[in-house]
């Protein structure tokens, strides 16, 4: 999926690099994970087949894991079930790729790494 269109269904609120993300409710929004890939803040014309579900399911498993591990800890995730205003004819299509989300104000900050391991790297 190299765009989702759920416009019939959402309002979209804003189309990312890899991530579309739509308005459900004024407290939730559904973010959608598509199989774009960006690279060096680029989207390419490529797409990497089910990107978007694993790293959906990935990031739904560590959010699990680490909440279960710190009590205290909240994260944006409410649910990866579809929201009623998607109908059933799109689940299979946005089943897993999906997330809805409290719709919080981001606190900003990016952190890109780039480099290579090259034999010195293992050494150490």
């Amino acid at each position: 999926m190299l765009s989702s269109d759920l416009s019939s269904s959402l309002p979209l609120i804003n189309k990312g690099k890899v991530r579309d993300i739509y308005s459900v409710t004024q407290s939730t929004l559904l973010i959608v994970t598509t199989d774009r890939v960006s690279a060096y803040d680029v989207a390419l014309a490529s797409a990497i087949p089910n990107k978007g579900a694993i790293l959906t399911l990935l990031t739904a498993h560590w959010a699990s894991i680490l909440t279960k591990a710190i009590p205290d800890l909240r994260t944006h995730i409410l649910t990866l079930d579809l929201p009623s205003q998607i109908p059933p004819t799109l689940h299979k299509t946005y089943r897993h790729r999906s997330t809805q989300v409290h719709k919080l104000l981001p606190f900003k900050i990016e952190a890109i790494v780039r480099g290579y391991l090259t034999r010195e790297a293992w050494d150490s």
